[in-house]
């Protein structure tokens, strides 16, 4: 949850620029620590803001109010009343708006659109958590919460991956096992193969040590499910030994810097932790503690 949170906050300046702007305006390594945004250090986007509401849900319904989906789903609801304040408007996605004001209207399953925008992969994380250790579970549940707001089958593929690795990781499984056991899982249930196909990609180009610059490019910008998710599990693999620059390479490029980096700092957090993270980037980072007592109730039940 801490990693993920950093991921967004450092790619949160970045977010709407290209590669080249990026370079312009932070040198030539790009962007490499914190910079303001939304009138702050430290800021996160929507895409913690929906985590945060994610795991809340998720922590309700371990309580009985309600089962998964809809106690989630009261939680989009009370993020969604949240953006009446100009203060927590994050660059919401007009897709989750549209979507949680569509289910406000009349609950549905999957939601009456085709979209496979990343807004479902970069926040169901917490599923991972909540089902620590029971990849499939946390991949069913990670595309049920997508669903509710992007009916595209890639996304709930790519956000069912996203949330199995993390159950996997979380559990100390090696690099190996745990995306061996979510190929097998997005073989069975990636009904166009495109999210596998991006994370086989991602794992091609990470084996080879493809610079990240070239990869990211190769990989998308990230804007899409199955883009996203591949520039997280490239990160992952690329720098597993070195977090710190997986999570910075996940945001120097010319596409959804924030996401990106929520979606890779949930998968390099998952494996080795929050050790890492600069303490700097801790004390600044909004919502530490909050985070903080989210994950542990999550994964300790």
């Amino acid at each position: 949850m801490l990693a993920s949170a950093a991921g967004d906050a450092l790619g949160a300046p970045v977010e709407f620029l290209d590669l080249a702007m990026i370079v312009e305006r932070f040198g030539g390594t790009g962007i490499r620590d914190l910079a303001p945004a939304y009138g702050r250090l430290g800021a996160v986007t929507d895409d913690t803001q929906m985590a945060i509401a994610t795991a809340r849900g998720l922590i309700d319904a371990r309580s009985g109010r309600a089962d998964e989906a809809d106690a989630v789903l009261e939680r989009y609801f009370a993020w969604l009343d949240s953006q009446a304040d100009p203060a927590q408007v994050r660059g919401p996605g007009n897709t989750c708006i549209a979507g949680i004001e569509a289910q406000r209207r009349a609950r549905i399953e999957r939601a009456e659109n085709d979209s496979k925008g990343c807004g479902g992969v970069m926040r169901v994380h917490p599923c991972g958590l909540y089902f620590a250790g029971n990849a499939r579970a946390a991949f069913d549940l990670g595309w049920v919460t997508a669903d509710l707001t992007h009916g595209h089958r890639t996304s709930g593929a790519s956000s069912g991956a996203q949330a199995a690795l993390v159950a996997q990781l979380v559990t100390g499984s090696t690099l190996d096992e745990a995306l061996g056991v979510v190929l097998e899982l997005l073989e069975e249930r990636d009904p166009n193969l495109e999210t596998l196909a991006s994370v086989q990609n991602a794992m091609g180009l990470a084996a080879q040590g493809a610079p990240a610059s070239s990869a990211l490019d190769v990989i998308g910008q990230g804007w899409i499910a199955e883009e996203a998710l591949a520039a997280g599990v490239y990160c992952l693999l690329r720098f597993a030994d070195d977090p710190l620059e997986g999570l910075i390479a996940s945001v120097n490029h010319s596409g959804d810097s924030d996401s990106t980096g929520a979606i890779a700092g949930a998968l390099l957090g998952a494996h080795r932790g929050a050790e890492w993270i600069p303490a700097g980037w801790l004390d600044e980072l909004e919502h530490r503690d909050l985070l903080e007592d989210l994950a542990t109730a999550l994964h300790d039940g």
